[in-house]
């Protein structure tokens, strides 16, 4: 019995979930599946099975990469390069969605799955008016003219009045001057901005009158959570990859985790 004793404490510990209330915009601490199940799983991150199969575990919603063809046509990819992760070459914001399509994931376990659509991905999953929607807008595309920004903004906006429910959905963005053009077309859509530090982040979400502030959990801590809620603004929390950044996330009482451990988020809120 003393043996097992130490099992047994380490046992309790790993299945005990948190009680604290929490304390944010929301009072609720919303899951979001990163690319659907994360960076580990079986099914590769923004593919449908992976997106279906947070979802049904009962996450609050999903965060999708977002990146525009040159003929308009959102994608659900990660990098940069096709090459990274698909049978693909080159860059998105370079190539027709024909010259793509075909595109498969790479590694065995991952070939029969394609590089999708957004609006195929999205179009599919029932009841996605309840969903909660990340979008992670890439933006790898160096072209800074009126033509693009104007092109990206009108197609993100028809997009989003197509296919998602506004007030679940939720658009990061780093480019302020895709920002601005969002909102010169529209005042209804929730940005949060993508910072590479809390300082420039807030600064610029105050400036533009955004929704909220996206950071890796590290570049956080608990008092600027606290200094974002009383400026308005959610937090979401990207890396967040391991049990100790999941519980972690929670005790800072951000909004939104964009977890890569799923039901081990789940099962920690008690859910």
């Amino acid at each position: 019995m003393k043996k097992l004793l130490p099992v047994l404490i380490v046992l309790l510990n790993c299945c005990q979930k948190y009680e604290t209330d929490i304390s944010n915009i929301h009072d609720a601490t919303k899951v979001i599946g990163h690319g659907g199940m994360g960076i580990a799983h079986t099914y590769p991150m923004n593919t449908y099975p992976s997106v279906r199969r947070a979802l049904t575990l009962g996450a609050d919603g999903v965060e999708l990469d977002v990146q525009m063809t040159r003929d308009g046509v959102f994608v659900a990819y990660h990098d940069y390069e096709l090459s990274d992760r698909s049978t693909a070459s080159g860059q998105i914001f370079a190539q027709n969605w024909d010259d793509i399509k075909g595109a498969t994931y790479l590694n065995p376990i991952y070939t029969a799955y394609p590089v999708m659509r957004l609006d195929s991905l999205i179009s599919r999953l029932p009841g996605r008016e309840d969903v909660i929607f990340f979008l992670d807008c890439k933006n790898f595309n160096p072209d800074t003219t009126d033509y693009f920004l104007d092109k990206f903004a009108v197609a993100l906006l028809n997009f989003l009045d197509t296919y998602l429910p506004a007030e679940n959905t939720y658009i990061e963005l780093k480019r302020t001057d895709l920002i601005l053009r969002l909102q010169s077309k529209r005042d209804d859509v929730m940005i949060f901005y993508y910072g590479e530090n809390f300082n420039d982040a807030i600064k610029t979400a105050i400036e533009y009158e955004l929704a909220g502030i996206t950071l890796a959990i590290h570049l956080i801590s608990e008092d600027q959570v606290k200094q974002a809620h009383s400026e308005g603004l959610m937090v979401s929390v990207v890396n967040v990859h391991t049990r100790s950044r999941n519980r972690k996330a929670v005790r800072m009482n951000v909004d939104f985790i964009q977890t890569d451990m799923l039901r081990f988020l789940m099962s920690f809120l008690g859910r």
